[in-house]
């Protein structure tokens, strides 16, 4: 499931990102004001991973901890 997020947005970027830097070249006629949107969406990713939650831990239940008559399910 990480593999195809990652690669879904890497195909996104790969798309707008030209997109966006040929449509600040043609308003800017210069490249340097496209860096610094990029430099911005970078940040603002960046500040997403305050948002983010850490993965939760799951619990292994051996087979040999289980009492009989009660579910081996956690």
């Amino acid at each position: 499931m990480n593999y195809g997020l990652l690669f879904t947005a890497w195909g996104v970027a790969g798309i707008l990102g030209p997109m966006i830097g040929a449509r600040v070249f043609d308003t800017f006629g210069d490249y340097r004001y496209a860096f610094f949107a990029a430099a911005a969406l970078a940040v603002l990713a960046f500040s997403s991973l305050h948002f983010a939650r850490a993965p939760r831990e799951q619990v292994y239940v051996s087979s040999s901890s289980v009492t009989p008559g009660h579910s081996s399910r956690c």
